[in-house]
């Protein structure tokens, strides 16, 4: 991975964008404990809207795709920026995890975390194979066959205080052709989700991969080499990031997604 470039991201990242990255809201949790080590994620600002239960898509499809001068984004836009009052936040120190334990050969993990702070508590599952962490996420979304060398593959569960169920998020990070790849989707009904970016975006273009499914492809001006695409289906969102990987390395790894 570039190091200069990560640093160059971290460099122009605004203060409230950490801030907004490493909060939690309890309306839609999408777990950024991952911005803490990789930059570009960190410097990706996303904007959940209001609580709504967002359309089903037909089969193999995902929600359109609205690309603006720094953002992309899914859904209806707010007319205006989200009360924050009006929602239960919580931020978690991602670092110092309350309680871990490592897997056996009854566990498909490798290593659980368990992070409990006001009331909330979340558990982190590590894989370290990417099929055992995709049945453990149990979505739709899946890779048809695996190429690359697996970095991480996490999957992030949270409940309240009384065990409810409130979210889980899948990340995946993953080397390919000299590049890299993050995979962030999370599972929240919501009817709106924006993706910010460091830079403007440029370049934007459609790819139809070998299962049918249409990518928005957009590349950020501010991070040399990186392009981002949104995947939004069911009641899940999320993005999609490439670093230092050129159209065809892109189309290879949008190939191996599906949506049952």
């Amino acid at each position: 991975m570039n190091k200069k470039k990560l640093e160059i991201a971290l460099n122009d990242m605004d203060d409230r964008y950490i801030e907004e990255a490493m909060t939690f809201k309890r309306a839609s949790v999408i777990s950024f404990r991952k911005a803490v080590s990789i930059a570009a994620v960190a410097a990706a600002v996303l904007i959940i809207g209001s609580v709504g239960v967002a359309a089903v898509v037909r089969a193999k499809q995902l929600r359109k795709v609205t690309v603006e001068t720094q953002s992309m984004s899914v859904g209806v836009k707010p007319s205006e920026r989200i009360d924050q009052s009006d929602s239960t936040e919580y931020v978690i120190d991602q670092r110092y995890p309350d309680e871990t334990y490592l897997g056996d050969e009854n566990t498909e993990w490798v290593e659980k975390r368990v992070i409990t702070n006001d009331g909330m508590r979340e558990e982190i599952y590590v894989y370290d194979d990417l099929s055992k962490a995709l049945k453990g996420y149990k979505s739709s979304f899946y890779m048809d066959e695996f190429k690359g060398e697996l970095v991480t593959a996490e999957v992030t569960k949270v409940y309240d205080d009384e065990w409810k169920f409130m979210d889980k998020s899948l990340f995946i990070q993953f080397r390919y052709g000299g590049g890299d790849v993050v995979i962030n989707d999370s599972h929240g009904e919501v009817n709106y989700f924006e993706l910010g970016l460091v830079g403007e975006t440029e370049n934007p273009r459609e790819y139809v991969n070998s299962n049918g499914i249409s990518f928005t492809i957009v590349d950020d001006s501010g991070i040399e080499g990186t392009s981002y695409v949104l995947i939004s289906y069911d009641n899940h969102t999320g993005f999609i990031w490439f670093l230092d990987m050129d159209d065809d390395q892109i189309h290879d790894v949008l190939d191996l997604i599906n949506i049952d």
